[in-house]
């Protein structure tokens, strides 16, 4: 198994992915005789003064690996010291499945829940040679909907553009808030990344589905997708994920992570989704870390103040 802070997630040519005019990567690695800690993700601002970190979409978080707590205590130490001199003042961080500091070292957490449960697919359990072993209903589905498509795996500039439209589409079909909304030029940078592959599906000379998937060691990441009615209609948003389970059987990949709803509800309809692939799952975690606690109570005081409610999120002052 490969170290999780060698992750694709971790580097900074992921976290640029996510950045914009108000955020930059941000990685901090720190070493102590065999101890290390790792600290990655969007540096924001908050205002004149400050700014905050926060893991991008995906499987990242801090990770703290020590033999001793003389070790931890330095570690930790010298963290708040480069942070501190860089103004930010608390982190927010996802958790790959992999990344045990969560568990391991809760008790640096200023809090640490479970998120929601995630799908992920064995993928030598689920390709026998060369035959997808998926639910028998999912089996069926591909088997049909691979006739309604022709697929293929490429990157050209051309395919960007028409990806990015059938993208913008589908979030406005799903009623996404505007801020979830991928930029073309965010889109771009993970399409031109050597770790993602895009795998689209054309009929009638009409692009009607299409994926991004990471690729990272033993891990394989069902990133983004774009589907059309016709996709929905004839199930080739199955076959899409049937492609890419194919391709990495032929690699080191291990694991497929398919990711879990757009919300925490159990009856989530695209966490059903995920569900008819895989009976293997998760609990995705989350956290924060607090780095300097008076700047950041005061904040979120305010933050209260000026909303007139309690706001339940870490961050209160970004959910005004």
């Amino acid at each position: 198994m490969n170290n999780v802070f060698d992750d694709f997630h971790f580097k900074k040519e992921y976290i640029d992915i996510f950045t914009d005019k108000n955020s930059t990567a941000y990685y901090e690695k720190i070493a102590k005789n065999d101890s290390q800690i790792i600290i990655s993700g969007l540096k924001s601002r908050i205002n004149e003064d400050y700014y905050d970190l926060q893991s991008p979409p995906g499987y990242s978080g801090i990770y703290l690996n020590c033999n001793s707590e003389h070790d931890k205590k330095h570690l930790l130490g010298e963290l708040s010291e480069i942070l501190a001199k860089d103004n930010i003042i608390a982190s927010f961080h996802r958790f790959h499945p992999d990344n045990h500091t969560v568990n391991n070292h809760q008790n640096i957490f200023s809090f640490v829940a479970k998120d929601r449960p995630v799908i992920y697919i064995k993928i030598k359990e689920y390709n026998i040679n060369g035959n997808l072993i998926f639910p028998k209903k999912t089996r069926y589905t591909i088997r049909t909907s691979h006739t309604k498509a022709n697929f293929k795996t490429s990157k050209k500039i051309f395919e960007l553009h028409e990806f990015y439209n059938l993208y913008t589409s589908t979030m406005d079909k799903n009623n996404a808030s505007k801020e979830y909304y991928y930029t073309f030029e965010q889109l771009q940078k993970a399409f031109t990344s050597e770790n993602i592959i895009y795998i689209s599906a054309h009929a009638n000379n009409h692009l009607v589905a299409g994926a991004l998937f990471i690729i990272s060691g033993h891990y394989a990441y069902y990133f983004l997708s774009a589907n059309s009615q016709y996709s929905y209609e004839n199930g080739v948003n199955y076959s899409i994920i049937g492609e890419a389970v194919n391709q990495v059987s032929h690699s080191d990949v291990q694991y497929l992570i398919l990711g879990g709803g757009r919300t925490t509800l159990a009856d989530d309809s695209l966490l059903k989704f995920k569900r008819k692939f895989s009976k293997y799952y998760f609990e995705y975690q989350i956290g924060g870390l607090v780095h300097q606690e008076e700047i950041f109570n005061r904040l979120n005081t305010d933050a209260e103040l000026k909303a007139g409610r309690k706001i339940s999120q870490f961050l209160k002052y970004r959910f005004l």
